[in-house]
């Protein structure tokens, strides 16, 4: 009998081959892309173990601080801090720190932007008469908005008198005539700065970001006390500063020199009723010192140079450090010349409402409230305290009593957001016209009430919080767990724990832990559309839950499509050994030993597929690092398919084959439509050639849609991200295992079908018909039902994308291009089988004809 089934499976070699390849291919890459699977979520697990946790688990703020995005999408905007009302006092924030579990607690309150330490610029000392026109900027990075108006200020050369009248005499803009003619050199007032500041608890914080506050719990020196002496016995608040804040100021100026010797000047001065040892600033404010100085203004210039002077490395938020500028345009500290500064007004603040986002589909739109010099400003704001002079007392005086430093900040996969220290950049994408421009970092200005957040330029203690405050300063606490060094489902069930024990204490609580940045598009008004970073919360659930359905899905369809196609194989080849069958039938055979025939034939088979399978793992394992596990998936493959297989054939053979007439519906077709009248008759093999490509069509429409859907929704967050760059082999992986079944199951498929009609090609041949006219006869029939089960296939696997992922819209290009694609390929696999059978039959038949 074993000779007997060599010869059948010789005789049938071209089938016996395409079996043999199609349930190797199969046995090889179904385990391989189940293996890739399981890793996949492996990887995707060790990864948020390791990165889904940030500096700390549980925020903490009072009842209705979230705002309408944070309530709708789940996301927390990361400087949460850059407005606050308070709402949490000391005793809460102690009563939470005490709850057992509880690491770390650290308040912070947002207390307002506070006005700077006045402070000046000089520049160096002219050698003959110049005309300046100067004036102060501020930007936010895409545009420079102006602080003040441009101003005009001259030193005019005279002849000096030693000990009395100096080298130059001076006139200025009236704005700029109290800083500018009283000072060698020319020296320049700022315009006022602002720094948000923020209070917190020293060491709390330091446990939280490992930076040391330590300089607000020492005393005060009796000398720093005394330096405060004008502020009638108020209370001194110690601030640590903020090393190397970004503050944007900019000036502008232009300089020119003058024909104007001391002779020219006399003159000038003469016009004013002036004398030689007169200055010009006593006719200030006179019709007649505004006609000259308009007069100057129009005076030739022998040379004009322009300057930008960019203060913002330089500018300390509450000292101020006396800054000239060389020649050569190098800003340096002032050593030479005395400085203007005072401090009346630091107790003089700004509170800034929340933005008031606006939520349009999947963007945010944000509209300004006002202008503060003509400076767009989208936050309300509401002026408190005052300078001294402007209040009968002040209620505070700040004094800085050391720095920290935060250093450069690093992107992380976590966020759990510090509302108060860096903040990762905003990004302008498109300008007002809507049109994309080069990504570019959008900045906040000078002034309180700027769209893009500040982080604190100074910080105090919580307990001094309750000065500016009143008596619930907090708004918001950051909660660290302890015992906790992975975040894994235990870590996961102790943060909730802890957080729904502070919620039940009336607080609005948030688990940042798992959570991660997502860009946002903000459409900002008077600016364009911008980037924003947001803390997606539960972003690690999300991409957990994600991964793990579209794995579940993709391995049942991979199994269903494998058995599916050995069980469909078994149909062709009980079809291809009918008249095999009836022939042993009629030569005696009984039907037990029939089946065990065919049985032992299909047996040979599927050993030799698990052979050269086996051999092509074993190659794959060498050369990458696939587990060993592996083959105890190959095996249990090969033993589950190979049993049922076997088990079927039995039955299977047995069933009669009763061949059914063409209907005369179709009978009755005209002779263009007699395609429908071949596929009919060759039903038995189309309909398994039909089912075959119904479920590859179902598996490529169904796994790319559902690769892209998973990838998009989880690739909305840093840790998303990072994740599926880290799983994209697997990806390829799992893709190019579906090709392949793809692949080599239409090949098999059409040559299989196309082989059984091989002699009634040679029958059109030898009447004449040519191959362009087999090709298309043989290309309209497979039309028929190739496209039929293309269409079907995919609209069933979208169906069910659509059914397991409730998704509303489905990306065409996913659903369309493998439809072309398949369409193509059969049409290509038909005219190279066509092409093949004619020209070996020509051969053939030129032979015989010898």
């Amino acid at each position: 009998m074993f000779r007997l089934i060599l010869r059948s499976l010789w005789q049938q070699k071209g089938m016996t081959l395409m079996f043999i390849l199609a349930f190797t291919l199969i046995l090889t890459t179904v385990p391989l892309a189940l293996m890739s699977l399981k890793e996949m979520i492996t990887q995707i697990q060790d990864d948020i173990t390791q990165y889904g946790r940030g500096s700390y688990d549980i925020l903490v703020r009072p009842q209705g601080a979230r705002n309408t995005v944070e309530q709708t999408w789940g996301v927390v905007e990361e400087n949460y801090l850059g407005a606050g009302r308070g709402g949490i006092s000391l005793a809460e924030w102690q009563k939470i720190k005490n709850i057992e579990g509880v690491e770390v607690a650290a308040p912070v309150a947002s207390l307002g932007y506070f006005t700077g330490i006045t402070k000046s610029y000089a520049l160096w000392m002219p050698e003959q008469s110049i005309r300046i026109t100067h004036q102060f900027l501020t930007t936010n990075g895409i545009q420079r908005y102006p602080l003040t108006e441009p101003l005009t200020g001259l030193f005019l050369e005279q002849e000096p008198v030693a000990g009395y009248i100096d080298q130059f005499d001076r006139l200025a803009d009236e704005e700029l005539a109290d800083q500018f003619v009283m000072w060698d050199p020319p020296l320049f007032v700022m315009p006022p700065t602002y720094h948000l500041l923020v209070g917190i608890d020293p060491d709390e914080e330091e446990k939280l970001t490992g930076i040391s506050f330590q300089d607000l719990n020492r005393p005060l020196t009796p000398d720093e006390e005394i330096i405060y002496e004008f502020a009638q016995g108020a209370p001194i608040i110690k601030v640590l500063k903020l090393k190397d804040p970004h503050v944007p100021l900019l000036a502008e100026i232009t300089l020119e020199t003058l024909d104007i010797g001391p002779e020219e000047t006399l003159a000038f001065k003469q016009q004013l009723g002036l004398n030689h040892e007169d200055l010009f600033m006593f006719e200030q404010g006179t019709e007649a010192y505004r006609n000259l100085l308009a007069e100057l203004k129009r005076y030739p210039a022998l040379t004009q140079e322009t300057w930008t002077f960019d203060f913002s490395p330089y500018l300390d938020p509450f000292e101020s450090i006396p800054l000239r500028v060389d020649q050569e345009g190098n800003i340096l500290k002032n050593d030479q010349y005395s400085m203007f500064s005072h401090h009346g007004l630091s107790a003089r603040f700004f509170i800034a409402d929340p933005i008031d986002y606006q939520v349009h589909g999947d963007t945010l739109k944000v509209n300004q409230v006002g202008t503060m010099g003509g400076i767009p400003v989208y936050r309300q704001v509401e002026q408190q305290g005052g300078r001294l002079g402007e209040v009968d007392k002040l209620p505070f005086v700040l004094h800085p009593v050391g720095e920290y430093e935060i250093g450069e900040r690093q992107e992380e996969l976590a966020a759990s957001p510090l509302g108060i220290y860096q903040l990762a950049p905003v990004q302008l994408i498109k300008n007002l016209q809507g049109e994309e421009v080069e990504p570019k970092e959008v900045l906040p200005t000078i002034l309180p009430g700027s769209f893009v957040p500040s982080p604190a330029h100074g910080v105090i203690s919580i307990f001094d919080a309750e000065l500016i405050k009143g008596e619930r300063p907090i708004d918001a606490i950051r909660i660290r767990v302890s015992g906790i060094t992975t975040y894994d489902k235990q870590a996961e069930e102790k943060i909730k724990h802890i957080a729904g024990q502070i919620a039940q204490m009336g607080f609005e609580v948030d688990i940042v832990a798992g959570a991660s940045h997502q860009q946002v598009e903000v459409e900002v008004q008077g600016l364009g559309v911008v980037t924003q970073p947001w803390t997606t919360l539960g972003a690690a659930a999300r991409i957990v839950e994600g991964w793990n359905l579209s794995t579940l899905a993709m391995t049942l369809l991979f199994v269903a499509i494998s058995y599916f196609y050995l069980f469909n194989r078994f149909l062709y080849w009980r079809v291809t050994k009918r008249k095999e069958l009836e022939l042993l039938h009629q030569l005696g055979w009984a039907r037990q030993t029939i089946r065990r025939y065919f049985r032992c034939e299909l047996l040979c088979l599927l050993l030799l597929a698990l052979v050269l399978s086996g051999l092509g793992l074993a190659v794959i394992q060498q050369t990458s690092n696939v587990p060993s596990v592996v083959y105890i998936l190959h095996s249990g493959l090969w033993l589950s398919s190979s049993g049922a297989l076997l088990v079927a054939a039995g039955p299977l053979l047995s069933k009669k084959m009763a061949v059914k007439p063409v209907p005369t519906w179709i009978r009755g077709f005209p002779p263009a439509l007699g395609t429908l009248k071949s596929v009919w008759f060759y039903r038995a093999f189309l309909t398994s050639s039909f089912m075959q490509l119904l479920m590859v069509s179902i598996l490529s429409a169904f796994l790319l849609l559902t690769i892209n859907e998973t990838i998009s929704q989880t690739n909305v967050t840093v840790l998303g991200q990072y994740i599926n760059m880290q799983i994209k082999d697997s990806h390829v992986l799992i893709l190019l295992s579906a090709c392949m079944i793809v692949l080599v199951t239409l090949i098999e498929t059409l040559m299989t079908l196309l082989s059984i009609r091989q002699r009634e090609v040679e029958t059109l041949q030898a009447v004449g018909w040519k191959r362009k006219h087999i090709f298309r006869t043989l290309a309209g029939e497979v039309s028929i039902w190739s496209i039929a089960a293309i269409i079907l296939g995919h609209f069933i696997g979208t169906t069910l994308f659509v059914l397991v992922y409730n998704v509303s819209h489905v990306s065409l290009v996913y659903v369309l291009l493998p439809m072309i694609l398949y369409y193509s390929s059969i049409l290509m696999i038909t005219f190279m089988v066509v092409y093949s059978f004619t020209k070996r039959r020509l051969h053939v038949s030129l032979a015989k004809g010898l």
